[in-house]
């Protein structure tokens, strides 16, 4: 029997879970990304709660809870060993292994709704048609007067593809332009606070 194709979201899993500890290593700290959470500080109390998709090492888990540190995490990453690295950097957190493509079995479990939803660069890797389920899903987890925090990289979609590196290993991305989604934000009932670019 002829085995079965990878799709593009199992390829570029493989490859982050394959590149875990080093992706830790280059972007745990990285300045450019942690000086974007500090706007985040004015929005949690001791009683707040964070979810936190596609996790990777627990870079924005860590960094909040080390200026919060009863902040109540929960996590998710579809790659086992990005949440191997973020439990031991977020010792306090809860951790599943879980695509962020699938937030409804967190709304089917009733759980007590969000504070701060923090989504670090997994928009890259969802298609437009997985964005706008992805966009419903976060209005039915967020609280009232929750704020929701996103990362990703601007650009047409027709430069969206596979992108393959030295090592053979390659992510499919996904480039989103700017007012798509502000349309799915707010056709949502989210308001838009603040945008931050930096060049790359």
């Amino acid at each position: 029997m002829k085995a079965q194709i990878k799709d593009n979201y199992q390829i570029t899993v493989a490859t982050f879970d394959k590149y875990a500890k080093q992706y830790q290593d280059k972007y745990l700290e990285f300045t450019p990304y942690t000086q974007t959470y500090d706007c985040l500080l004015s929005y949690l109390t001791a009683d707040s709660r964070l979810l936190d998709i596609s996790c990777g090492p627990g870079s924005i888990s860590r960094y909040l809870i080390a200026k919060e540190p009863k902040l109540t995490v929960f996590s998710i990453d579809l790659a086992p060993q990005m949440i191997a690295l973020a439990k031991q950097n977020v010792p306090s957190g809860h951790f599943e292994l879980m695509d962020c493509r699938h937030l409804h079995k967190l709304i089917d479990r009733n759980m007590p709704p969000f504070d701060l939803i923090a989504c670090g660069f997994a928009l890259p890797y969802l298609s437009q048609t997985d964005l706008v389920a992805f966009f419903a899903h976060l209005r039915a987890l967020i609280a009232p007067q929750g704020i929701v925090y996103l990362s990703t990289m601007e650009g047409e979609d027709s430069r969206s593809g596979l992108q393959t590196g030295s090592t053979g290993d390659s992510v499919y991305v996904h480039y989103h332009q700017y007012d798509f989604i502000e349309q799915q934000l707010e056709a949502n009932g989210f308001q838009i606070q603040d945008v931050k670019r930096q060049p790359f």
